[in-house]
């Protein structure tokens, strides 16, 4: 009888929540995805030129939480380039940034690609997948 009590309590600890695993903080996906007209889009190397820097497919893309502290990274996946009709090198872009194991501790996320103004969202904008428009340097001109 000795034998099976520890067995016995561990299973009581285990069904009540107290297994090493309980407590850790709930975690979550988000996706972010940037797009937008592009000046200049190299198809063979899946970058595009927009007002605020070049953007290529394998940059990377960092969160941070409420307090600036580093919460995930990510690289930029699912290049789609469209050029347009057209002896120009323009066109649109669009590239994902998805975030894994996110822990859903934060208040708000801050998400930076390279030099582009960091945007801030929540778990909820997040996990439903959040945009960013980019914008060309024509469109950045004319304040749209």
């Amino acid at each position: 009888m000795n034998r099976s009590f520890p067995a016995l309590i561990a299973s009581a600890l285990i069904v009540a929540g107290c297994s090493s695993g309980a407590g850790s903080p709930e975690q979550f996906t988000g996706t972010v995805q940037y797009y937008g007209n592009t000046d200049r889009m190299t198809v063979e190397s899946q970058s595009c030129e927009f007002a605020g820097g070049t953007v290529t497919a394998g940059d990377q893309v960092e969160m941070r939480g409420e307090h600036d502290q580093s919460v995930a990274m990510s690289k930029l996946t699912s290049a789609r380039l469209i050029p347009n009709d057209g002896p120009s090198a323009d066109g649109v872009c669009s590239f994902e940034a998805r975030f894994l194991n996110v822990p859903a501790t934060e208040a708000a996320y801050r998400i930076t690609l390279g030099e582009f103004e960091t945007e801030v969202f929540t778990e909820s904008e997040l996990t439903a997948g959040a945009a960013v428009q980019l914008k060309s340097l024509i469109e950045d001109a004319l304040g749209r």
